[in-house]
């Protein structure tokens, strides 16, 4: 299939041959090709498919110094769909690549000192004698 080298003319992440509408496009030309070759979608599948180096889809998807809006509008739509499609399957595969940071970061149980703890505060008295003890666990 005929897709547009993507990613930059020169090596420069300044000069860019995708558009925002065809970059669309061409994200969901992979979605449709995977579909009907029966592959999973995935971060480092799109990147090839868009003939882009990991390094330009980061800096895309990032707006990289606020200079990729639109890129980075069409690229974050798409890596929701990846996670999407991956949190409808159950398959082991699908629960260990929504465990890596691409595609959402979910851990299996809470993180330490994750907000689940309990604080108490109470005050005593009012003015000048007033007294305040706190419990934080």
């Amino acid at each position: 299939m005929d897709r547009p080298t993507g990613g930059d003319r020169d090596g420069s992440k300044d000069e860019l041959t995708y558009t925002p509408e065809e970059l669309e496009r061409q994200c969901q030309l992979y979605f449709s090709s995977c579909e009907e070759g029966g592959r999973k979608c995935t971060k480092p599948g799109l990147i090839l498919y868009l003939n882009i180096t990991e390094g330009a889809f980061n800096a895309w998807l990032n707006n990289e110094r606020d200079r990729y809006t639109r890129l980075s509008q069409v690229l974050k739509k798409a890596m929701l769909r990846i996670r999407d499609d991956l949190e409808q399957r159950s398959d082991s595969m699908s629960l260990f690549r929504l465990k890596q940071p691409c595609y959402g970061g979910y851990a299996d149980r809470p993180a330490e000192n994750g907000g689940g703890g309990i604080s108490v505060t109470v005050t005593f008295g009012g003015g000048d004698a007033e007294a305040a003890a706190e419990y934080v666990k």
